[in-house]
């Protein structure tokens, strides 16, 4: 039953992010539909196939779910705008995570609820300047987290939990199993990634040992046998998901096996990426298949600052490239993060590698840019990909620098420019080959944006290696970015201007 509802097509799965009860606007009326209207009821007509439902986790073991094994959060805080609706739902005998789950039911989507494994927007938490959802675990049991109050550390934060103890990891096999046990769920999410904290030893240096590894695994197992458990009662199966790092070594440093769980089938679906990506998709996809395990691209908002205005990642025809790239690398899905506006034009159109071909897109060498280091000492040295963006720059010479993009089938006829972004210098010496197809100049604009012609015939499906250089001995150049946009449809008012910029006189 497992492997049938496991190889079942999901092409887009959507984190709703759980705050839509906690954070409503404090201008709206209470209702039901009202709070549907606010960020689920738009992903009717989408692409979704399912929801993974997150209700907060912030601190640690506190929900906006009915809980007696957590913190059930009903209380008042004072954000500007905002309010908690939670206590509105306790008055009508209910919960933000059934009255969602019911929503799925009623309209086709699957239901997953998703848990943040160590959610720590907690750790500006002051005795004098509480946190406004400081946990009672965390205030009984300091000895459970990793640091001193406000106390730095070089790979973590200092309220996250240590899943050294055994109390935390028993807690985290608790959560799931209320929630399995007592809603009307497909699925299990496993969030390592809001945030990657599993052990203080790791935060402080350290690679995770093989006892910490077997401690993390010998958890999920657990987890996984309870699904089985609750699932054969229920005559129904529960799928476990984890969102991790899209790299096996990674993962063994912080303290995930994930090589580990997949052999041992205790995983369903794995979601690569999240704050960083560190590999080309094809490499998680390979390691997922191996074992039949589900590998879907996680696409988290991108957070690149200092953009130029006309390159933006966060806009529609920038996920459409993502996505594009993703299914040509053979993912069996896409997983969307952060994204509240859930009337997004994108989430209709990114639900199949087919929709897709006859799109305008913009790819980019790189669409995230956290740093890895923030959870493993030289975690910079796990990527495999390009990093280029406005906050890191990269002087260019006469030497060349390759880069390498992961595209989409773009077969359909289209117009293509390939665009750097750069400063100095004189940007008609640049120089640039795609697939060892030289680049004829287009134009350059305001000395910041440079433009070349791609000849369509040149571009690949999938990986693309482009080389820039810059041919004046005496002068180097700033580069701050590079994308390639691919135009069908002139009158697509995300691209419009851009592609103006590009082809027009």
């Amino acid at each position: 039953m497992r492997k049938e509802k496991r190889n079942q097509p999901r092409p887009v799965i959507h984190n709703n992010d759980g705050c839509d009860a906690y954070l409503f606007p404090s201008d709206r009326g209470f209702s039901i539909q009202n709070f549907l209207d606010f960020r689920s009821a738009g992903l009717k007509g989408t692409d979704v196939s399912t929801i993974s439902y997150c209700t907060i986790t912030s601190s640690f073991g506190q929900f906006t779910h009915n809980t007696r094994v957590g913190e059930f959060l009903t209380l008042t805080h004072n954000r500007p705008g905002r309010k908690n609706i939670v206590p509105e739902f306790v008055a009508l005998g209910t919960d933000p995570l059934e009255v969602t789950s019911n929503y799925a039911r009623e309209n086709g989507f699957e239901f997953f609820w998703s848990n943040r494994i160590n959610d720590t927007h907690d750790a500006g938490h002051r005795p004098d300047n509480p946190y406004e959802r400081w946990s009672k675990l965390k205030q009984a049991h300091p000895e459970y987290l990793f640091g001193t109050v406000g106390e730095r550390l070089p790979h973590g934060r200092w309220s996250s939990v240590d899943f050294s103890h055994k109390e935390i990891r028993d807690l985290c096999v608790q959560y799931y199993t209320e929630v399995c046990e007592n809603y009307d769920v497909d699925g299990i999410e496993l969030d390592f990634f809001r945030h990657l904290y599993l052990f203080k030893e790791v935060a402080r240096g350290s690679l995770a040992s093989e006892v910490q590894l077997d401690m993390m695994t010998d958890m999920l197992t657990q987890i996984r046998e309870m699904t089985e458990r609750v699932g054969m009662k229920k005559g129904k199966t529960i799928l476990v998901l984890v969102r991790i790092p899209d790299s096996m070594e990674y993962c063994r440093g912080v303290g995930i096996d994930l090589e580990t769980w997949m052999e041992k089938g205790l995983v369903d679906i794995v979601v690569g990426s999240g704050y960083f990506r560190l590999n080309f998709w094809k490499y998680l996809v390979n390691a997922g298949h191996k074992y039949g395990v589900k590998v879907y691209a996680g696409l988290s908002e991108p957070r690149v600052k200092k953009e130029h205005a006309l390159l933006m990642r966060l806009q529609s025809p920038v996920y459409r490239a993502r996505s594009a790239a993703a299914w040509q690398a053979g993912v069996d899905g896409i997983y969307i993060f952060n994204e509240y506006n859930t009337r997004s034009r994108y989430l209709k159109e990114i639900g199949s590698a087919d929709k897709l071909k006859d799109r305008n897109k913009l790819y980019f060498a790189t669409y995230r840019n956290g740093n890895p280091n923030s959870y493993l000492f030289e975690g910079k040295s796990y990527s495999n990909l390009p990093d280029i963006t406005p906050t890191n720059p990269h002087v260019i010479d006469s030497s060349p620098l390759k880069v390498q993009f992961e595209l989409g089938d773009e077969s359909v006829p289209a117009q293509m420019a390939f665009i750097l972004y750069s400063e100095g210098g004189n940007p008609e010496y640049f120089k640039a080959s795609l697939n060892g197809t030289e680049l004829p100049f287009l134009k350059n604009v305001k000395n910041e944006i440079t433009v070349f012609s791609i000849p369509q015939e040149s571009v690949l499906s999938g990986m693309n290696e482009v080389s820039i250089s810059y041919n004046q001995e005496k002068d180097k150049v700033t580069l701050f970015d590079s994308a390639i946009l691919v135009q069908r449809d002139s009158d697509d008012p995300d691209t419009k201007e851009l592609a103006n910029l590009c082809f027009g006189n």
